[in-house]
């Protein structure tokens, strides 16, 4: 006869409220942003990228000269550029174009082409002009959608480009049929030399108004109800060059913001480029969209990872990167970066609450620059809530001492990361019943190294017990790209497939919806089975998982 056991729930006793509990962390790998949540369809549009991004890069990967193996000339110039941020273009010679072998130039998007829908919209814009050295006064810049073999046009125009300074032209694509591999095509004038840059396509049918963020992608995100999205990183933020103006610097905010074709392209931390399209306006713009709280992560001028930081002497300004974000977000419009957020389009503050310092630091440079910034940032904005670094590993001997200083500073949250086997996971499912600081935890980064369903079941184990222990918690959520990269753990992946653009959910998504989306707001006291269920669990731990558990579905 089966033993029976019994478990009562006081709901009449109501020990704790939940508050901001679940929410997601979104970084730009694995092409998450360009190529992924940006809706962007054209890669290196704007002819930046370069081998420090990746060695493989060159100023025209992503673009075909057509016809392959002719004469058209297309190269890279920097003689007279769009903007100061801007500084490459494309210089693209004139030829004689066929209806069916087209002369100048194509680029296939992301993957294996341009996925359109003959039901949907799509917005091409490019700056143009013609370049100093030719004689043409005017001159014609033709622009189609084609498909791969480049035998069928699914969309086309015509513009006319005269001599002087960039213009920009814009034209909306309606395709006469679906196609999952088309191809931009720029032809040629048949007597002009054309300067190009910024070649842009983007869908019309997005999820915001703004036509940055793809439906699809964001829709997933907002379908798991986070209290927060904590961005754009994770160790993009601090790996680079501390000099800002370097190619390959680390991450900054400001590059972010302002008209897209004046955000400068850098080198992203995970080997190629970004072209800061989806920047800090677009998602704060995001976290209001979602109802979820904003947490900005802003380094300090460290990297833990490699033991570096920058010059003591330039602590200031990487404080004022802190500072001015948060005046940017909340700041009123006649102050200096309230104006900025303004003039981008949102005149009304977004009323971020978080901010958090550095990405996995844990070492005695960055905690002695963190109480600095600390100080400047409770002295100007007291109501704003910092989380600071414990690093990544939760047995570290400066865990502890991460903790204690954030007692000292009266800091409210403490940022810890770990990645572990599923079994880890469950076995420490009540490692925050008890925890000896009035700084409450953060898990920014955490996941089972994994995305099999024995994985989702260890994390859903793991939540339970951070939702009894009112942890200020998230789940990793990565998107990952369908092309050549992919890093575990994650929730969502996106591959251009077949006939269309597919979202695929990892196992893993499944517990990290049903928390967020139907986690009680008050913690109800559980009596009668906490022995039972600690059994059941180091049962579970020492079970070896067969192939069947760690199989995708």
């Amino acid at each position: 006869m089966p033993t029976q056991h019994t478990i009562t729930v006081r709901t009449d006793d109501r020990v704790k409220e939940q508050g901001d509990l679940f929410g997601v962390f979104f970084e730009d790998i694995n092409h998450a942003a360009d190529g992924g949540l940006y809706a962007e369809l054209v890669r290196n549009r704007s002819f930046e990228f370069d081998p420090i991004d990746n060695p493989d890069y060159t100023p025209l990967t992503g673009w075909t000269v057509l016809p392959q193996g002719g004469s058209t000339r297309a190269t890279v110039a920097v003689d007279h550029p769009l903007n100061a941020n801007n500084q490459h273009y494309l210089v693209l010679g004139p030829a004689v174009s066929a209806d069916d072998e087209p002369a100048g130039i194509s680029n296939a998007g992301f993957n294996d082409g341009i996925p359109v829908s003959a039901d949907d919209q799509y917005a091409f814009s490019c700056f143009a002009r013609i370049d100093d050295a030719s004689a043409a006064s005017t001159a014609t810049l033709r622009v189609e959608l084609r498909s791969a073999d480049l035998t069928t046009i699914h969309a086309d125009e015509t513009f006319t480009v005269t001599a002087g300074e960039w213009t920009r032209f814009a034209a909306t694509f309606f395709p006469d049929a679906d196609d999952p591999t088309a191809v931009l095509v720029i032809r040629s004038d048949e007597h002009a030399t054309l300067d190009l840059d910024m070649v842009s396509l983007l869908p019309i049918d997005t999820f915001d108004d703004d036509h940055v963020l793809r439906r699809d992608l964001a829709e997933k995100l907002a379908d798991l109800k986070p209290s927060f999205v904590r961005f754009p990183g994770g160790c993009l933020i601090h790996d680079g060059a501390f000099d800002p103006a370097a190619r390959d610097s680390v991450y900054r905010w400001k590059f972010t913001v302002g008209p897209v074709e004046e955000r400068p392209s850098k080198r992203n931390r995970w080997k190629y480029n970004q072209t800061f399209g989806l920047g800090f306006y677009e998602y704060f713009r995001l976290c209001e969209q979602i109802g979820a709280e904003p947490i900005p992560v802003i380094s300090l001028g460290c990297n833990a990872h490699h033991h570096l930081q920058d010059d003591i002497g330039n602590l200031q300004s990487w404080i004022d990167d802190a500072l001015d974000v948060i005046e940017f977000a909340n700041g009123p419009v006649y102050s200096t970066w309230g104006k900025v957020r303004a003039q981008m389009g949102h005149p009304e503050p977004f009323n971020m609450k978080y901010i958090a310092l550095g990405n996995e630091e844990e070492y005695q440079e960055f905690y002695d620059r963190y109480e600095i910034a600390v100080h400047q940032i409770h002295d100007r904005y007291p109501d704003i809530r910092i989380a600071g670094s414990a690093g990544v590993c939760p047995y570290s001997d400066l865990y502890d001492p991460a903790f204690e200083q954030g007692d000292r500073l009266d800091t409210p949250l403490m940022d810890v990361h770990f990645y572990h086997a599923p079994e880890w996971t469950v076995m420490n499912a009540h490692r925050y019943d008890h925890h000896p600081y009035h700084t409450k935890v953060f898990l920014g980064e955490y996941a089972t190294l994994d995305d099999t369903w024995f994985n989702a079941l260890a994390e859903a184990a793991f939540m339970t017990g951070l939702e009894r222990a009112v942890v200020q918690q998230r789940e990793v959520h990565r998107l990952e790209a369908g092309h050549d990269q992919l890093r575990r753990p994650h929730i969502l992946w996106h591959a251009e497939l077949l006939c269309a653009t597919t979202v695929l959910a990892q196992p893993g998504h499944v517990p990290a919806r049903h928390r967020r989306r139907h986690h009680a707001r008050p913690a109800l006291p559980l009596v009668g089975a906490r022995r039972r269920l600690a059994q059941h669990h180091q049962r579970a731990v020492h079970r070896q998982p067969t192939d069947d558990h760690r199989s995708r579905p």
